[in-house]
């Protein structure tokens, strides 16, 4: 086993032994203060000494290496250079300085887990906290990203100078931490997974602060309302679990490398193949061919044959921006070239509503081409000036800046402006700034059908928008659908030639995009008000351009302004056709254009688009295995993805209901399983299955838990609004469910499940002490590494009424569960009241949360005939969750706080009012408020809600008694067994009412149904006026209009509707009767709330009074 010390030693470059941190030094002190307390101090002197003799070498190496890379890049991009200086240039960039910037990489890497490992075996055997990521903050070798900028350059001059017979290929790769591209990569050797240097060196025990932050961490999630203690940046995720893997959580269980990391070895691969001897012969005589003995010994070495691999493809880009050209009009003119696009073509696909953001009537017409050139949105842009100082960073500037090989061309045709920016950053096809659409496209053709092309083409058309602001934007003005039509000739023509090139260069990958960005209609369709508005818009932000124009464009609110339009057509590795869903923004046409070269937008680039055919790309990838993936700077939260709910297919919604069907006439439901943890110790650990299961054999028909929704979409049961753990005897930890991953989650759990079963003192201190006391073998060296006390986790919480978190360790633990987990793995006969768990004090925006409430949906459809209720103290999570679906019941809870700053949780009567409001079935409440108020429990009831109670009054028995004579119909309680008890004997007295049924309350999935029963109740008890009514009140609610039976038109006015007889549609045997006929027969089917209490032949139990 190669321990780190010997490691040190083999692999450190030789003529830089001394400047090494002294490891075998620094740990004959850890071993000089275990035998003595009082000198320790003197290991932690001598760590910062040997730290700072490393950073002092590396400051003077790194200084050295930026000066070399600054005269090489000179000689490596300058395109008059000779050819022996431009051989001698890369032959001391691939032999010299690159190998001296992989010792520096090594250097550090090596000197980092010196310093890591013995601050760690000094904390073990001293019983120390020192925080090794707070003594490596001060010195720039750990935390300066000069190195970083370094490995980049010469990432991007290595490819820059690679020999013109090989294709140079670069894919961008995404750090999984940062989520922005990899930044002087590391790979972990266990997993091979890479990371960025500055992301991976967080992963240190204890770090309370991350060396190096990102400056828009929340931009992540589209998260930044969070507030959280914890995890402020990407790169705290790593230290969720030091030591490990951040993304497979795995870690080097063997101990064999004696590393925790090393320097990604991709561009050593790059180099080995791609340059061979004969490309770094710089012998004069050698490229003189007069010369009789120009070949040395070396050169006369035949060069590695090839193995015959298939010839990669070279990627290239067709962009044409069509300016002013409306749907409509496009689609209505004669522009077969167009229209191939969406029909006929096999390669192709497109959007015809793709998002505009253009200026509103800036000075300039060209502002619309702004996003399609930079991918950022105007707010982020000005103007385009009509001066020689205009400037904006395009796509060509980008590509420039990470691929330097790659070469752009342009043609503009009626946007000077355009043509003189765009001058600074690319070749123009045309020397003169004024030129026709027909000059710009037969230029484009020209170069297409040369031997050799520029990499990215980019042709603009403005006839169009011309035409349309002189004499009007629509399909109905003749002059501007001929523009349309004459360019959709000049289109044929490019598209011709580009045909004719592919087939003649087959190796060449061709993106072709077309566009228009924006439209505009004519000002005298405008109403006279609308005139005005745009008028004003025109003068404030335009300056009066359009004032004297008969068409205009610039009014954002008018769709024939900001809807435009794309169409794409692949190459031959991308099969793609159809429309492009979702639809598209202008600012996404620049990042897909990127990721045909392999490249991730940068954050500091702020681009606000992202591929448009990234959904196309996995599919793709998904049906062809062997295809290359490439990692994209996508945002990855959950709220992002396409979650498909399955249909609820279950049985009628009131068969949902707690209570309502239970011989009983009161459910029992157990408060987080068994019950709900007030103190360690005694029980089982809450919201677990064990829990459940035991309440299920206790005799609860129902069971209530919290849930939450993790990082990545994954509901699991969770209470408190924080999850607080300590690594072994760590600082306390704190974070959300919603800041952390499931797989995260888990691994805690499993680690706190583990450490809870572990003896005490499992590796003592003193045991230690004796292993390490006078052995300095290396064989010994990580011997402290077998048993971490880091893997030690255990669960903090606040008890009662005492402020400081204490240890939460059950006597029977058991894992933290996912939602299918409940579900799946306790009895289907068990009922469940979903509590949806929200932090009041750092709620999340309204996308987050209806993600979040969908997730929770699709995990539930997997089990239609479970018994389900969700339940929230927030109101605005019921609400939604009734809004977004019909099959399951919601309440609302409350705990009538009169001095809550919602005012629609300060009493049951404030919740009462919601739920009617909002189509939530009935109230969940305190049971110290109803007890002491029994008319809101009345109220409740005769408002036609059903009512629930929890708290700590719910395990007396006198309690629960009163409890069911007031109407409520399920107790969450702690005293599971007890109550049940109570319940199923004889001695239950006094009148059990049954929940009225009321329309209000009912979800929309069920409302035939509950209109059939409605109109029997109301046939005996009231006339058909009333029933009207009604009726009318459940059509006019705002739950209703929000409902899809609402849209598809359920309730209408027929006199079938308010009749009072039997509905036809039960006669027939409609769904509604047949799916409850488990529980009832026609003749059997309660009418009235009283007849509920003649079902006896239901009761399982021997209760006498339902």
């Amino acid at each position: 086993m190669v321990k780190f010390a010997r490691r040190l030693d083999s692999q450190r470059f030789p003529s830089w032994a001394e400047h090494y941190i002294d490891y075998r030094a620094l740990k004959g002190l850890v071993y000089a203060a275990v035998e003595d307390d009082a000198r320790a101090g003197e290991f932690l002197n001598a760590l910062g000494g040997e730290i700072n003799k490393a950073n002092a070498f590396y400051c003077a190496r790194e200084a050295s290496l930026k000066e070399r890379l600054d005269a090489l890049e000179a000689d490596l991009r300058n395109d008059n250079s000779d050819e022996i200086l431009l051989k001698r240039a890369k032959k001391m960039l691939v032999k010299e300085f690159y190998p001296e910037l992989s010792e520096l990489r090594e250097f550090v890497v090596l000197n980092y887990t010196a310093v890591i490992k013995a601050v760690k075996k000094f904390n073990k055997n001293c019983n120390r906290k020192e925080n090794a990521v707070s003594i490596l903050s001060e010195s720039p070798m750990f935390y300066s990203l000069g190195l970083a900028k370094l490995v980049t350059r010469t990432e991007m001059l290595t490819v820059h100078a690679a020999p013109k017979r090989k294709t140079k290929m670069l894919e961008d790769s995404i750090c999984p931490v940062c989520e922005d591209v990899l930044s002087n990569p590391v790979v972990l050797p266990h997993c091979k997974h890479k990371f960025c240097f500055k992301c991976i060196i967080n992963a240190a025990p204890s770090a309370s602060a991350p060396l190096i932050t990102t400056s828009s961490a929340t931009e992540l999630s589209d998260l930044s309302e969070l507030q959280s203690p914890l995890m402020k940046t990407p790169a705290q995720r790593v230290a969720m679990f030091p030591g490990r893997c951040p993304v497979c959580k795995s870690r080097d269980e063997n101990h064999g490398t004696g590393h925790m990391f090393q320097p990604d070895p991709t561009l050593d691969d790059f180099i080995k193949s791609h340059f061979n001897d004969g490309d770094l012969d710089t012998d004069a005589d050698d490229l003189d061919p007069a010369s009789p003995s120009s070949s040395s010994e070396e050169t006369l070495v035949p060069p590695r044959p090839e193995s015959p691999t298939p010839a990669p493809m070279i990627r290239k880009v067709l962009l044409v921006a069509v300016a002013g050209c409306r749907v409509d009009s496009m689609l209505t003119a004669n522009t077969p070239t167009l229209k191939s696009f969406i029909r006929g073509n096999k390669n192709a696909c497109f959007s015809l509503d793709m998002q505009a953001s253009a200026m509103r009537c800036s000075t300039s017409s060209s502002s619309p081409m702004l996003p399609v050139l930079t991918g950022q949105s105007v707010s982020v842009l000005k103007a385009i000036d009509e001066d020689d100082d205009a400037s904006l960073t395009s796509m060509f500037e980008r590509l420039k800046e990470v691929r330097s090989w790659v070469k752009g061309a342009f043609a503009i045709g009626q946007a000077e402006d355009l043509h003189k920016i765009l001058r600074k950053e690319a070749k123009p096809l045309l020397e003169t700034s004024q030129n026709t659409d027909l000059a710009a496209a037969e230029a484009v053709t020209h170069t297409l059908q040369g031997s050799v092309t520029p990499d990215v083409v980019f042709l603009h058309m403005g006839e169009i928008q011309k035409a349309g602001f002189k004499h009007g934007f629509g399909p109905h003005v003749e002059k501007y659908m001929t523009a349309i039509e004459a360019a959709d000739v000049r289109l044929k023509q490019v598209l011709d030639a580009l045909h004719e090139r592919q087939r003649i260069h087959p190796t060449e990958d061709w993106l072709v995009m077309l566009t228009s960005p924006s439209g505009g209609t004519c000002r005298a369709d405008m109403p006279a008000g609308m005139q005005g508005e745009f008028d004003a818009h025109d003068w404030n932000d335009g300056g009066g351009r359009q004032l004297r124009s008969n068409g205009v464009s610039g009014l954002l609110e008018l769709p024939q302004h900001s809807a435009g339009w794309v169409m794409i057509e692949s190459g031959p590795k991308l099969s793609i056709n159809g429309e492009l869903l979702p639809a598209p923004r202008d600012t996404d046409i620049v990042p897909t254009l990127l990721e045909h070269f392999g490249v991730a937008p940068r954050r500091e680039w702020s681009m606000d688009g992202e591929d448009m055919l990234s959904f196309r790309r996995r599919e793709n990838s998904a049906k062809d295995p062997t295809m290359p993936s490439r990692l994209k700077n996508i945002k990855k939260g959950f709220e992002h993805r396409r979650i498909s709910t399955h249909n609820l297919n279950s049985k009628p919604f009131p068969t949902h209901l707690p209570g309502l069907f239970e011989p009983s006439g009161c459910a029992v439901i157990g408060h987080r399983g068994l019950r709900a943890n007030r103190a360690s110790g005694a029980g089982i650990r809450e919201n677990t299955v064990a829990s459940f299961n035991a309440a299920a054999e206790g005799g609860a028909e129902w069971c209530e838990f919290d849930i939450q929704v993790t990082s990545d979409g994954v509901p699991v049961a969770w209470h408190d609004d924080i999850v607080i753990i300590r690594r072994g005897q760590g600082p306390l930890e704190s974070f959300s469910v919603r800041e952390v991953e499931w797989s995260d989650l888990r691994e805690l759990s499993r680690a706190a499940k583990r450490t809870a079963q572990r003896p005490v003192d499992a590796l003592g201190i003193e045991n230690a002490k004796r292993i390490m006391s006078t052995d300095e073998d290396d064989d010994h060296d990580d011997r402290d590494d077998e048993y971490d006390a880091q893997d030690d986790v255990t669960f903090y919480r606040v008890f009662g009424d005492d402020p400081e978190p204490q240890p939460w360790v059950m006597e029977v633990e058991d894992e933290i569960p996912t939602l299918a987990q409940i579900l799946a793995n306790t009895p289907e006969s068990l009922g469940f009241n979903v509590e949806l768990k929200y932090d009041e004090e750092n709620s999340c925006n309204t996308r987050r949360l209806v993600a979040e409430l969908r997730s929770i949906l699709a995990v539930c459809s997997g089990h239609a005939d479970r018994r389900i209720v969700f339940s929230s103290f927030d109101p605005d999570a019921a609400l939604l969750m009734r809004a977004i679906q019909g099959s399951y019941p919601v309440m609302i809870l409350t705990d009538a706080d009169a001095d809550h700053v919602d005012p629609r949780r300060r009493s049951v009567a404030a919740a009462m009012q919601v739920a009617l409001e909002g189509g939530l079935c009935g109230v969940v409440s305190d049971v110290k408020a109803i007890i002491n108020s029994p008319a809101d429990a009345a109220g409740v009831r005769d408002s036609g809600l059903l009512l629930a109670t929890y708290g700590e009054g719910n395990d007396d028995d006198g309690s629960t008694g009163t409890q069911v004579e007031l109407g409520v119909f399920g107790i969450i309680t702690d005293a599971v067994p007890a109550v049940a008890k109570k319940f199923n004997s004889a001695t239950v007295q006094g009148q059990s009412f049954a929940p009225p049924l009321s329309v209000c309350a009912a979800p929309a999935s069920s409302m035939d149904l509950i209109v059939e029963e409605a109109a029997a109740e109301f046939g005996k008890h009231a006339n058909i006026g009333k029933k009207a009514a009604e009726l009318d009140k459940v059509r006019n609610s705002k739950w209703y209009k929000l409902s899809d039976e609402a849209r598809q038109g359920k309730l209408d006015n027929d006199d079938d509707d308010v009749d009072t007889r039997a509905s036809p549609r039960r006669r027939r045997g409609s769904r509604a009767s047949s799916e409850i006929g488990d529980y009832f027969s026609d003749s059997e089917r309660p009418e009235s709330p009283e007849s509920f209490q003649s079902l006896q032949s239901h009761s399982s139990r021997n209760n006498v009074k339902w």
